[in-house]
């Protein structure tokens, strides 16, 4: 039989988004899969999204959130919510930098945060006489799901400290 070179590249099209692990086809995907989809189109969007997505803030045009220590060395503090369940609705999203926008002492602080109840990541941070922090952190977490409440919880290296945060996020 013959060479027949169309028919190499006359195949069916996945569905969008397909949960299908069988062929070439369904890990390739389909241009029009999203980033909720498995394939390397859908993780190739994911990564258009996280680069290109616009950056959102919160809190949006309000006061930063003030989340204290626990009162001994290194000990946690209560959590603290930073951002409310629902305020992100209908998209997935990460968060990618935390603004630290004040904080009671020169110290050495590590600020835990949580999606519910299950830990996303952790950042540390220093002040000194010499060195101020009001600036912010990169943050690396899991995309999250939409209508998560992001929690945190702050432990000093002197104890008995408080620091101020808002949140840079972006949707997928």
């Amino acid at each position: 039989m013959p060479f027949n070179r169309s028919s190499i590249f006359n195949f069916d099209v996945v569905n969008p988004d397909s949960p299908n692990n069988v062929t070439v086809r369904d890990v390739l995907g389909n241009k029009e899969d999203s980033s909720e989809g498995n394939s390397l189109y859908a993780h190739g969007q994911i990564i258009d999204d996280h680069f290109h997505a616009i950056q959102r803030v919160y809190p949006e045009l309000a006061n930063s959130i003030q989340v204290a220590g626990g009162v001994g060395v290194w000990e946690l503090g209560a959590l603290t919510t930073l951002m409310p369940a629902n305020t992100v609705v209908d998209h997935r999203f990460d968060i990618h930098w935390i603004v630290i926008c004040a904080v009671s002492a020169n110290d050495e602080y590590e600020l835990i945060l949580y999606a519910n109840t299950t830990q996303i990541g952790r950042v540390g941070f220093t002040r000194t006489d010499k060195k101020d922090v009001t600036d912010g952190a990169p943050f690396q977490c899991p995309i999250l799901d939409s209508e998560v409440r992001i929690r945190a919880r702050l432990a000093s290296a002197g104890g008995g400290d408080t620091a101020n945060f808002k949140l840079l996020y972006h949707y997928y």
